[in-house]
């Protein structure tokens, strides 16, 4: 029997653990939009499942699906399975996603790749936003780190030369990495909004409302962008969900960066004790006992949802 063994065990990374706290929070806003329950989930489970866990919980989503390319993964991917409601479908999402009933109800899509931005992936992406059906959700997860140097040349050619590329055109740092690769996909989504809505009424229109736009890392830097498919006629409930309460969404090109500050659980402990700061010393009181201000900042920016691990599962 051919065996599987996945590259990472994404449930116990604390900074890719903390993004999927932060869009379970965005989703569960959504409920003037479409209650969320009736929502289905198609996602890529891996053999971990934690965001499918955390949605069932969370959401009380009971109409899932998983992505799985490896078609040698199937059994262990079965026998893993946490929930009962999770369909998993052994194909490639090229092929899986043309097959999927998109419009015909809501759905949630996060297509959290390993890889990073290229030509197959914009065509997923192209496969969801032209087909879903208003109220849609769709999250794109990709690495966005800086490639090697043989890799760099190649991989920017997949998006024509400089004068095709939008900027910057000539990237060298990661934070050039991470904002091409927001820009390829906000291009290409853009694009199939004005596409599928060609020809259509202004009251058949829909917009894509940008919700998630972060950069974190556990060791390569990933990029995660995402937002909701709103119908003309659905923008004043869209208005109603608050999204845009959430300190870490962003409507725009500026990034939430989310950094998991080095900490001792003791440290941490201490931290909470002081939060929410709503005195104003919550740096001070870190500095005393030697954590430096930079660290306390980044805790204090998501100490409600990065996760504390321990040797027990909580499931």
């Amino acid at each position: 029997m051919a065996t599987f063994r996945p590259k990472l065990d994404y449930s116990i990374r604390p900074a890719k653990a903390t993004v999927r706290r932060m869009i379970v929070e965005a989703l569960a806003r959504l409920d003037p939009l479409v209650p969320v329950d009736r929502y289905r989930y198609v996602g890529m489970g891996s053999i971990f499942f934690r965001d499918f866990q955390i949605i069932h919980r969370r959401l009380g989503i009971s109409s899932m699906i998983t992505l799985e390319g490896n078609a040698q993964a199937e059994t262990r991917v079965r026998f893993n399975l946490p929930l009962a409601c999770i369909s998993p479908v052994m194909e490639y999402t090229d092929k899986a996603l043309p097959k999927i009933r998109l419009e015909e109800s809501p759905h949630i899509i996060w297509l959290d790749y390993e890889s990073r931005v290229n030509q197959r992936l914009l065509s997923d992406v192209e496969e969801v936003i032209s087909r879903c059906d208003p109220g849609s959700v769709l999250i794109v997860t990709s690495n966005a780190d800086r490639p090697y140097d043989e890799e760099r040349e190649r991989w920017l050619s997949e998006f024509g030369d400089k004068s095709e590329r939008p900027e910057p055109k000539e990237p060298r740092e990661r934070a050039d990495y991470a904002l091409l690769s927001y820009r390829l996909l906000r291009e290409r989504i853009g694009a199939t909004v004005r596409s599928r809505n060609a020809g259509l009424p202004n009251d058949l229109h829909v917009s894509f409302r940008q919700m998630l736009h972060m950069v974190h890392s556990d060791g390569a830097q990933m990029l995660t962008v995402g937002g909701v498919l709103v119908a003309t006629a659905d923008d004043a409930r869209w208005q109603e969900c608050g999204v845009e309460d959430l300190e870490f969404t962003r409507a725009g090109e500026e990034a939430c960066e989310i950094k998991i500050p080095p900490l001792t659980r003791r440290e941490v402990q201490y931290l909470l004790a002081r939060m929410p700061d709503a005195e104003g010393t919550f740096e001070d009181a870190a500095v005393r006992i030697g954590i430096p201000e930079r660290d306390a900042r980044q805790f204090a920016s998501i100490y409600r949802y990065a996760p504390l691990f321990v040797e027990a599962e909580d499931w």
